[in-house]
C-alpha cells in the first residue's frame, strides 16, 4: 500500500524517531546562540563578547552526571568538571575560558546576582567565540556593539 496518506504517516514516524534521537543525546548537541555576529564591523566592538551561562535548571542533565562522566562529556571544554552554578565556579570558569581563548575577563557577574551568571571579555577572535559555542554550559555568546552609542551620536547631529 503506497498511498499518499501512508507515505505521510511514514515520514511523520521517521521524523519523530530522528527528533527523539536528537533529544536523547541532550546537551552535547546544544550549541550556544550567537548574537550580534551579523552586525557590520563599524558597529561591533572588535574582540569584545559577553558569554552567558545556562541556568542551573538548564544544566540539570550535566549536573546529574558523576564528575568522571561529566568530564568525559565535556572532554574538550575548559574545566570540564566545573559547572557555572556557584559564584566561585562561575569566576573560575570565566577566568579559565578567557585565558584559553587568549582574552581578558573584564566583568564577571556571579550566579547569585539574580540574572544568571555571565561575563564579558575582550581581546578574542570571532573564530574562538564560534568554537566556544560548542560548550554545552553556555547559552549565549553576544558580540559587543556600539549601536546604542552610534544612535545617540546620530541624534545629536
Amino acid at each position: 500500500m503506497d498511498s499518499p496518506l501512508h507515505r505521510a504517516g511514514s515520514r511523520g514516524l521517521l521524523g519523530a524517531i530522528l527528533l527523539g534521537c536528537l533529544v536523547a543525546q541532550g546537551p552535547a548537541l546544544a550549541t550556544a546562540r550567537l548574537q550580534n555576529f551579523q552586525l557590520p564591523a563599524r558597529i561591533r566592538i572588535a574582540g569584545q563578547y559577553e558569554v552567558v551561562f545556562k541556568t542551573p535548571a538548564e544544566l540539570a542533565d550535566l549536573q546529574s552526571l558523576t564528575p568522571a562522566a561529566r568530564a568525559s562529556r565535556l572532554k574538550s571544554a575548559v574545566l570540564p568538571e566545573t559547572l557555572p552554578i556557584s559564584d566561585d565556579d562561575v569566576h573560575a570558569l570565566a577566568t579559565a575560558i578567557a585565558a584559553k581563548v587568549g582574552g581578558h575577563s573584564l566583568i564577571i557577574f556571579p550566579a547569585s546576582n539574580g540574572e544568571g551568571a555571565h561575563f564579558t571579555m575582550s581581546g578574542v577572535s570571532e573564530a574562538s567565540m564560534r568554537a566556544l559555542a560548542a560548550d554545552p554550559r553556555i547559552d549565549v555568546i553576544a558580540a559587543a556593539s556600539s549601536e546604542f552609542q552610534d544612535s545617540c551620536e546620530d541624534s545629536r547631529s
